[in-house]
């Protein structure tokens, strides 16, 4: 809850999907949450998806705190949903968190499978 300022404790009944043994119910809770803010972004923006999986991948790394989740996926902020537009009218620019997030994110070919290594 530190990491993830506003949320509240859940009351125990979140129902638990497939590979989520080991997360607690306030992680489960914050990872469908995620995928909203995802799905809601695919719809708006090409390449979405791949961006936030790139930023969930990096997020893995336990030295990798959740505030830097938002410095790699910049859409997921509070009012983040205009960035990419804010970003194409070139009235900012990526920071180099959100740059290295996508030089991560796996190409059209690797969709629906694994990750490929070069």
């Amino acid at each position: 809850m530190t990491q993830y300022p506003g949320t509240e404790k859940t009351d125990g009944r979140y129902v638990r999907e497939e590979e989520t043994e080991g997360l607690s119910d306030d992680q489960c809770r914050a990872a469908a949450m995620l995928m909203g803010i995802a799905n809601a972004e695919a719809l708006r923006e090409p390449g979405a998806l791949k961006h936030i999986r790139s930023a969930l991948r990096r997020q893995a790394d336990p030295s990798h705190e959740a505030p830097e989740f938002l410095n790699d996926y910049p859409q997921g902020r509070v009012g983040g949903a205009q960035h990419e537009n804010r970003v194409r009218s070139e009235r900012t620019r990526r920071a180099t968190p959100e740059v290295e997030t996508i030089l991560e994110a796996s190409s059209s070919s690797d969709e629906g499978g694994r990750r490929r290594r070069r």
